[in-house]
């Protein structure tokens, strides 16, 4: 028995049913037909889905080429033979299989080589009969590859063309080519062309510029959304699911063994032979060609591995470069320091000892040199171990000072004649607050130092990306000049003002502070704010003004929002309105598509929001990174909210998606919608999610505009205003 597939067109399609090496020495006397083989029918409910036709049953010495009959445009190359036309240095022929395995265990499979010629060089594979495509319908194909390598499909001779591609894993993989939203007729061909744009070199390069091809097959089905980009996990060496490999290099010799410390853990023992050259070592990898995931970001540029020396002060160095082009390269170097004992070394590609780190640059090959530099033939053989390479914890944040979390030391230091106390919200309610006394004789400068850390300290609020900072107050008098200042806890000469006057009297408001625009001193980016303090009525005389009381709570980066007292959630996201005038805060990748800074739309009085525009095939996403991370803990309530506007091609495959992911070892992820109507008005957009069972480092809010390959999709949205905070409960 064979099985082939009719394309559902509503039309006679000629089908063939390749038995070929089935019936050898065997006698037929009839033929049975199973329409939909596996599925109980329904003529009776739904004749229009099981009623079929068939006609002009013929035996033929061989199903035309192509096998398969052509049926929906469908290509498996089983008879071994086909006909190309290939251009421009393509050159397609069918060979045997160079891996039966995974999703492809064919005999035959296509293969095409792009030599030397123009950079659109190809190859038109002919229909053995002509077919339509419908509206909706869509192209798959097997394809391997070695590298990473974008695959244009082309219609012929209509000329429609979609591209999609191969990760490089060096497997079969099976690439989808959305067509959705075009009909066609009369498809005579199909031209492939791997690496559009770039002049192949098979002749010299051979690895780089073969590839195989097979299955070819139109199907009605969508093409799935495309997955987030994978995120860098933990190289533990212990997970059965994760195939690791060890490049040695200039005299290394490495393997995978038990942690020499005992337990059953797996780690790595790198031996530095006594002919290891200055530059030995080892590439490790998660992934085929030697590759992992990224690990690096403009967000983290730190990354941690536990070493066993059998030596101190042993340079160790941590290179990490494109895979594809050893040209661009960030290495960073850490000591060891103490012997035959595990440590973890810390290894800052923000300050590297050689390359240096590029956004806009791949890092997808890891490298570790144990006592870098040093001839093996002079320090004789060594025996080194290393373990957990990992991604370091991103830097604490400061966050919102709230009086109320039972974990942080909340420490007041007065001065100038100012006297004051934690004490309950003044309005109600069980929130803490700071109560200010300034006495009858404080002084013009009187004030509090508000701390959370040892020696008076904060961690740094204000950066060149946001020199906003807020806090609530509730004064005895409107009118009154209220300062906020911040300085380097080691010298006191580095410091910058900035001034709000209260407008409510015994009732909580919000003061927002723009050290931008400060009344005293000046940000520099290259300095250290690490102390705050707040002064009432700065420049008044106590024994002139009497005593005040003033409450404050809620010191916060960013302008703030609205509510009375304390006790809010903490805002996590950083420029979350964009009002900082730039994208700093956020981690964005344009796969494609483009993301700007918008003055044109804002939403809520600011002056700025994010465009984001995604044109066919294109994900542009925006993100908000490694937010809490060390506050958030499993099974909190995160709230989400962010305002937008603008339009979205839904019925060409254009979606707006929000997702929550849960950042540790493994990531969790909450899809939290899936927008697909575009709005001529700021629409507010509210969810709840909780966070996963491994948040170590923290939760990330991402929102990813997206566009199917239909050439008529398009998301063009403004979106302003995001904002993510953690609820005090779980």
């Amino acid at each position: 028995e064979a099985t082939v597939s009719h394309s559902g067109s509503g039309a006679w399609e000629e089908l063939c049913f390749d038995l070929t090496g089935m019936s050898t020495g065997l006698t037929s006397s009839a033929a049975t037909f199973i329409f939909d083989n596996g599925v109980a029918g329904d003529a009776d409910g739904a004749p229009n889905d099981w009623t079929f036709y068939f006609d002009e049953i013929e035996q033929v010495a061989s199903c035309p080429s192509g096998g398969g009959g052509g049926t929906m445009g469908g290509v498996d190359f089983e008879s071994g033979t086909a006909t190309f036309a290939d251009f421009e240095g393509g050159v397609a022929t069918v060979i045997s299989n160079p891996d039966a395995s995974g999703i492809n265990t064919s005999a035959q499979v296509g293969q095409m080589q792009k030599f030397a010629g123009q950079t659109f060089g190809g190859s038109t594979l002919q229909l053995p009969m002509a077919v339509d495509l419908a509206a909706g319908d869509s192209y798959l194909m097997k394809v391997r590859a070695s590298r990473e390598v974008p695959v244009l499909l082309k219609l012929e001779t209509q000329g429609d063309e979609r591209t999609a591609t191969h990760s490089g894993s060096g497997t079969w993989e099976e690439l989808c080519f959305d067509f959705s939203g075009v009909t066609v007729t009369n498809i005579t061909g199909i031209t492939l062309i791997f690496d559009n744009g770039t002049a192949g070199d098979a002749a010299n390069d051979p690895d780089n510029w073969t590839f195989q091809f097979d299955d070819i097959q139109q199907t009605s089905d969508a093409c799935p959304t495309p997955p987030p980009p994978a995120s860098f996990e933990t190289i533990t060496f212990d997970d059965s699911g994760t195939t690791y490999t060890l490049a040695d290099f200039g005299g290394n010799v490495s393997s995978i063994t038990n942690d020499p410390a005992g337990g059953t853990n797996q780690v790595v023992q790198a031996v530095r032979t006594g002919g290891a050259q200055t530059f030995a070592g080892t590439t490790v990898s998660t992934l085929p060609n030697n590759e992992i995931v990224q690990p690096i970001s403009a967000g983290n540029l730190e990354m941690t591995v536990r070493v066993y020396s059998p030596v101190a002060g042993v340079p160790v160095r941590l290179k990490l470069e494109d895979s594809s082009n050893n040209a661009i390269f960030v290495e960073a170097d850490a000591n060891t320091t103490a012997v035959n004992t595990w440590e973890t070394l810390t290894f800052d590609f923000g300050s590297p000892v050689n390359g240096g780190f590029d956004p806009a640059n791949t890092y997808n090959r890891l490298s570790i040199f144990f006592n870098i530099g040093a001839e093996g033939s002079v320090v004789g053989e060594q025996t080194y171990f290393f373990d957990d390479i990992a991604l370091a914890p991103p830097p604490a944040m400061f966050e919102t000072i709230t009086f109320d979390d039972s974990g942080t030391t909340y420490t007041l230091a007065d001065f100038g004649g100012n006297a004051s106390s934690i004490v309950n919200d003044p309005t109600g309610g069980t929130n803490q607050v700071v109560q200010a006394i300034r006495t009858g004789g404080a002084q013009t400068f009187a004030g509090t130092t508000v701390s959370t850390l040892p020696n008076n300290e904060i961690l740094q609020p204000i950066s060149a990306g946001n020199l906003v900072m807020s806090a609530r107050v509730y004064s005895p008098v409107s009118g009154v000049p209220v300062r906020l200042k911040v300085e380097d806890s080691g010298n006191n000469a580095i410091f910058v003002e900035a001034d709000a006057t209260t407008t409510a009297v015994n009732t909580w408001e919000t003061l927002v502070f723009d050290f931008g625009s400060p009344v005293n001193g000046g940000f520099d980016p290259a300095n250290t704010y690490n102390r705050l303090s707040i002064f009432f009525n700065i420049g008044a005389e106590g024994s002139v003004v009497g005593e005040q009381t003033y409450f404050f709570d809620d010191v916060a980066l960013g302008s703030g929002g609205g509510g009375i007292g304390g006790g809010s959630g903490s805002e996590l996201a950083v420029n979350g309105d964009f009002e900082a005038g730039d994208l700093s805060g956020w981690t964005n990748f344009d796969n494609g598509g483009s993301i700007t800074l918008s003055s044109a739309e804002s939403s809520g009085g600011g002056a700025f929001s994010v465009n984001v525009i995604a044109n066919p095939g294109q994900n542009p996403v925006i993100k908000q990174e490694f937010r809490a991370a060390g506050t958030v803990v499993p099974g909190q309530t995160v709230n989400i909210s962010f305002d937008m506007k603008g339009t979205i091609a839904t019925d060409f495959g254009g979606v707006v998606i929000p997702e929550l992911f849960s950042e540790g070892a493994s990531v969790g992820t909450d899809t939290l919608d899936t927008i697909t109507m575009g709005t001529t008005d700021w629409t507010t957009y509210s969810y709840t999610s909780t966070a996963g069972a491994d948040v170590s480092n923290g939760i990330t809010l991402q929102i990813a505009v997206i566009c199917g390959g239909d050439p008529q999709c398009q998301a063009n949205v403004f979106i302003d205003n995001v904002s993510l905070t953690l609820d005090s409960g779980t």
